[in-house]
């Protein structure tokens, strides 16, 4: 076997292995200080396996400087190894490989987790964990399937992932009971117009636009501002510093009832096509239709240029009646 083989071995076992290794402690959730342990073996291994596949495009693309490629550094493992941000840029450009939309807010997530313990000491909230891993495997599986080929890996790695997969039914197991139970409260408040969402900790549709703003899966809750943030961020995949830095505008509004930065338009599996405000004293809600730009301030406001006649927001039409 080549040394090229064996890295290729390394690459995906170690990935399987720490991914399994991790899973138990997370399972238990009784050692707070174990389980940081194990969400950084988590994310470790998912880089592992995505660097895996950027490593059957080309060697050379798991160098992190393609021009410092050459076999030598490679066998003896002496090189700057490709950064996370740098593997996904690689697995689109490159290889032709797309992550869905949903998989990559799962593994980002797991990521940032992962970076928090790193620099801090944090509690983790042991529901949204267990719900954000079951997801996260699923996803992993499905990347796996789609770009691993099994026939080449070696039985030590099939075995592992038999074995990843048999403890993943645990995680689905515990989401799903855990889902079961909340069920007849989320159907209720449904029936009353509550808008239920995706939580931006434990990304179950269980977190209701409602004075409480508790989600019902893991009980996360916030300022409606740090709620918002996440959820453009996880939810949304924006990140609002790259969007504008990019030229584009940050999707957060100043809300035209209670005046907060805090009205989003959403058009998504949670809600279809509406504006909504995040303010729990607010969660004011517009079809898109009734929302308008004001040609003189760029604000957004509730008006329909088209049927007004006028494409002014209120301020302006009234600065200038009153000059």
């Amino acid at each position: 076997m080549s040394k090229i083989d064996d890295i290729r071995l390394d690459l995906f076992e170690n990935g399987l292995d720490f991914i399994d290794n991790s899973l138990d402690q997370i399972l238990n959730l009784k050692d707070h200080h174990k389980l940081k342990y194990s969400i950084l073996h988590l994310s470790a291994g998912i880089e592992l396996i995505l660097k895996e596949i950027l490593r059957k495009e080309h060697w050379s693309f798991i160098f992190e400087d393609i021009n410092k490629a050459n076999n030598k550094a490679l066998e003896s493992g002496d090189f700057m190894s490709v950064s996370f941000e740098t593997i996904i840029k690689r697995l689109e450009n490159i290889a032709g490989v797309e992550i869905p939309k949903e998989s990559m807010s799962l593994i980002r997530d797991i990521r940032s987790r992962r970076n928090k313990i790193e620099h801090f000491i944090l509690e983790e909230n042991k529901e949204a964990v267990k719900s954000v891993v079951s997801k996260v495997l699923h996803s992993v599986f499905e990347i796996i399937d789609e770009y691993i080929d099994f026939d080449s890996s070696s039985p030590k790695a099939r075995e592992i992932f038999e074995e990843l997969k048999a403890k993943s039914l645990k995680f689905k197991e515990y989401t799903d009971v855990r889902c079961e139970n909340i069920a007849p409260k989320i159907e209720c408040l449904k029936k009353d117009g509550v808008q239920m969402i995706t939580c931006p900790e434990c990304f179950q549709k269980a977190f209701p636009l409602t004075e409480d703003y508790t989600c019902l899966f893991c009980g996360y809750t916030d300022a409606f501002e740090n709620v918002l943030d996440a959820y453009v961020e996880k939810v949304m995949n924006i990140y609002i510093f790259i969007e504008i830095k990019d030229g584009g505008e940050s999707p957060i509004h100043e809300c035209p009832e209670c005046g907060s930065e805090s009205f989003i338009y959403i058009d998504n599996e949670d809600i279809s096509g509406k504006y909504v405000c995040f303010n729990k004293d607010c969660l004011r809600e517009e079809n898109k239709e009734n929302m308008s730009y004001c040609s003189d301030c760029s604000r957004l406001y509730c008006g329909n240029p088209i049927e007004d006649e006028i494409d002014l927001c209120p301020d302006c039409i009234q600065y200038r009646y009153d000059e």
